[in-house]
């Protein structure tokens, strides 16, 4: 008794669905590191490639946590606020956070998970509670470059805000 092998259409398919998947699985992506030219700031990436083009991310919010001599201690931050409110879809955004002054030099980041809500463009918000958001852990890769930053680009270690 000869195996059972799937048609070519099959194959076709499994693979048109496999190579789609990670675009699907990606849908929305935040990456954190310390900024590379001071050590001070947190650099927070927001990737929404993959999402659908009628839909937009709102109060998305980023948490971190540290550990720095030994101690953990975990830091949260708004990354929408008033002045830009939405994300939307096949973009990339850039923020960056103050490190707490409290934790000295050389914090690592360790750990972290980011919240968002997802609307519908042109639907009526709509707000659950806050134990109702996705809540996603952080992508420990490295973020895609380019992209719009919102609000400053921190100073160089020593320098001033650009």
């Amino acid at each position: 008794m000869r195996a059972h092998r799937p048609s070519i259409k099959r194959r076709i398919a499994l693979l048109l669905l496999v190579t789609a998947l990670p675009a699907y699985a990606r849908a929305q992506e935040c990456f954190t590191r310390l900024y590379a030219e001071n050590q001070d700031y947190v650099e927070a990436t927001v990737d929404t490639h993959g999402i659908e083009s009628n839909v937009y991310l709102m109060d998305v919010q980023i948490e971190v946590t540290f550990n720095f001599s030994g101690k953990q201690q975990t830091s949260k931050w708004d990354f929408t606020d008033r002045e830009t409110r939405y994300l939307n879809g096949d973009e990339v955004y850039r923020r960056y956070f103050r490190v707490p002054e409290n934790m000295g030099s050389a914090p690592r980041i360790v750990a972290g998970s980011f919240t968002f809500l997802k609307q519908v463009k042109g639907a009526t918000a709509q707000a659950p509670s806050k134990d109702d958001r996705p809540r996603k852990p952080l992508n420990p890769g490295t973020p895609p470059s380019g992209g719009r930053v919102i609000g400053e680009t921190p100073p160089s270690a020593g320098g001033t805000w650009k």
